[in-house]
């Protein structure tokens, strides 16, 4: 590695005069990053699994499976794919990848280096390639992009981001034709990418950084904001065939009216500050010893199980305070104010006045306000970056890191008696055992973390002890994260066989099934989206996006339960749709009274693989009256 100073970057304090050093060079730092990224998912991708948990198995790897369709007759009776963002039709990475049998896992991991490989070259430009390497780490090790793996958009759309910024830097320093196509692809990608509430959070962010780029430049604003402004406009209109049909289906779809209740619903609450040092890994997202004891209250915060959303690791926080104290305190002090707003929208839920955020534009179009963490991510691993930089190059005294190592030690220790107290609250002394069980592994972290700001002067110890602290903190949170016990096998997207003759005489006869559940595992009960891989005529479907009248209709919800159209067995709206099968789990009968009590409607015709199979007796109508 380099061992001379990181350059003073372009900031509003003055602009570069050095060249930042070439090591670790790109193409080393993208080795590094893909070497871990693959080391990390090692017992997936060797088993032959796919990385496709949670909404993974259920919508993302089946759209990326039909990523050509723009409209599919076998969801919802018929679905305008290409009003769906999520569906990434048009996406560039998923466009090429998609086209290659068995690529999902391939798309997946690409998504953790993209964001890891432009977060480094970002902040390589600000404070050199080491700094670079840290906040590449953190960015994409991190909480929050591990724990959004399920829903793989997310990833791909916050990769984006340091993408756009380094960008912005490039064209705030000098004009180029390159750097502006440059921006605008990475914006336009984001866009694209499949999740328009992380592409929105990212293009907040990215404006602010370019009106700080614009008002820096006291002698050249008008040309940087001719820049940026074409920048900004071709990413749009690059991605002109995803938002502006998202926009149309938006507006439609069954969470077109996002009430106050609905738009605050997983909120994080203060309480929460904890996770910041103590996640529920490593080892707790799975203990049944927690899970038995009711730890974490999942009653109360149905996603309290998967927390470690916040968590950077126990060393990016520490190296924090460090940024501040160099010449590049202009950026130190825009990623603090990132961090700082973002915490306090992900809170609107749960903090006094919150709902003003309710009545803020494209803010109040998004639930999951916890999704905030996304930026408070990126801010923090900013911050440990430059913290890490001004360690390296100028360390401060001695006395200074003690304190710092001092204060951080106390609040830590607050957080293991925080949590301790919690666990003896909702799960008595079991639930506590099982948190003593793991709780040494962050201790250990908490010390190593320490050791390395202590001997922060020597800078050849620094040099190495550093990335590894980091890499053994995140990869010991990531390692343990659902995604390990939860990732299927490609032959559970495979039907059944049972299902093959009746999907010919669904295709004959021009009619549809459903199922009577929602996301169940048995592949047998045609659960969404996987009948859509099977080209099988399906009513049902798991999509937010999903058109409000259908919804009223069917007696869907935004969650994919049926309330209405299966249960109650006075409602005609299968006939209407044209199902001529429902396709139940042999034992949830209790769930589908409508099917039951109506014998001479619904008759019996299949049991077996764990399955009920019910035929419509009321010889419903081909609804499909044009071609599809």
């Amino acid at each position: 590695m380099s061992t001379s100073e990181p350059p003073v970057p372009a900031t509003p304090e003055g602009p570069s005069t050095q060249s930042p050093p070439e090591r670790p060079g790109s193409l080393l730092a993208f080795v590094i990053f893909l070497g871990l990224l693959l080391g990390l998912f090692a017992p997936v991708l060797r088993s032959g699994r796919l990385l496709a948990s949670g909404d993974g198995t259920a919508f993302f790897y089946p759209a990326y499976r039909t990523t050509e369709a723009l409209w599919d007759p076998n969801e919802f009776s018929g679905f305008p794919v290409v009003g769906d963002p999520e569906e990434m039709t048009w996406y560039p990475p998923a466009m090429i990848l998609s086209r290659i049998p068995g690529t999902w896992n391939a798309y997946v991991i690409s998504a953790f280096l993209l964001a890891m490989f432009l977060m480094y070259r970002f902040v390589r430009e600000l404070a050199g390639a080491w700094a670079g390497m840290v906040a590449g780490l953190v960015y994409g090790l991190g909480g929050f992009a591990i724990w959004n793996l399920s829903m793989i958009p997310i990833v791909h759309a916050l990769g984006w981001l340091p993408g756009i910024l380094l960008g912005i830097e490039r064209l705030r320093r000098a004009p180029s034709r390159r750097w502006i196509a440059w921006t605008a692809a990475s914006g336009g990608c984001c866009l694209m990418a499949g999740h328009p509430q992380t592409s929105a959070y990212a293009g907040l962010v990215a404006a602010a950084y370019a009106l700080l780029a614009v008002a820096s430049r006291s002698g050249e604003r008008l040309r940087v904001l001719r820049d940026l402004s074409a920048a900004g406009f071709l990413a749009l209109l690059l991605s002109a065939v995803v938002w502006i049909p998202g926009e149309e289906l938006a507006r439609r779809c069954s969470r077109a009216d996002m009430s106050l209740g609905y738009f605050e619903f997983f909120s994080f609450a203060p309480d929460r500050w904890t996770e910041f040092f103590l996640p529920d890994a490593p080892g707790t997202n799975n203990d049944p010893a927690l899970q038995r004891a009711g730890w974490n209250d999942r009653d109360r915060d149905p996603w309290r199980l998967r927390t470690g959303m916040t968590y950077v690791g126990c060393l990016p926080l520490l190296l924090v305070p460090f940024a501040f104290g160099s010449r590049r305190r202009g950026v130190a002090w825009f990623a603090a104010a990132v961090v700082v707003v973002a915490a306090g929208l992900a809170m609107s839920g749960t903090i006094p006045h919150g709902d003003l955020v309710h009545r803020i534009p494209l803010l109040n179009r998004f639930r999951v306000p916890a999704r905030h963490a996304f930026e408070m991510q990126f801010g923090l691993a900013m911050l440990a970056a430059l913290g890490a930089a001004r360690l390296r190059a100028s360390p401060p005294s001695a006395a200074t890191r003690a304190l710092w190592i001092v204060v951080f030690s106390g609040v830590f220790l607050l957080a293991l008696r925080a949590v301790a107290r919690r666990a003896a609250e909702q799960g008595g002394d079991e639930a506590v055992r099982a948190f003593a069980s793991t709780a040494g592994v962050q201790v250990a972290l908490w010390l190593a973390t320490c050791a390395v700001v202590a001997w922060g002067g020597h800078r050849r110890w620094l040099s190495w002890a550093l990335p590894l602290v980091l890499v053994a903190d995140l990869a010991s949170h990531a390692w343990f994260g659902l995604w390990r016990e939860s990732s299927p096998s490609p032959a559970d997207f495979e039907m059944p066989e049972m299902v093959a003759p009746y999907r010919a005489t669904l295709h004959e006869q021009a009619q549809r099934a459903t199922t009577a559940v929602r996301l169940h595992r048995n592949r047998s009960t045609i659960p969404e989206n996987r009948h859509r891989l099977w080209d099988l005529p399906g009513a049902h479907g798991y999509n937010p996006m999903c058109l409000q009248r259908y919804a009223e209709f069917y007696g869907y919800d935004s969650f994919g339960r049926v309330k209405r159209a299966v249960k109650d067995r006075h409602s005609r709206a299968l006939d209407l749709l044209a199902v001529r099968y429902v396709f139940a789990p042999a034992d949830w009968r209790q769930a589908i009274p409508g099917l039951e009590r109506d014998p001479e409607r619904w008759a019996l015709v299949e049991t077996g693989d764990g399955v009920r199979v019910y035929e419509n007796r009321a010889d419903p109508p081909r609804a499909w009256v044009v071609a599809q």
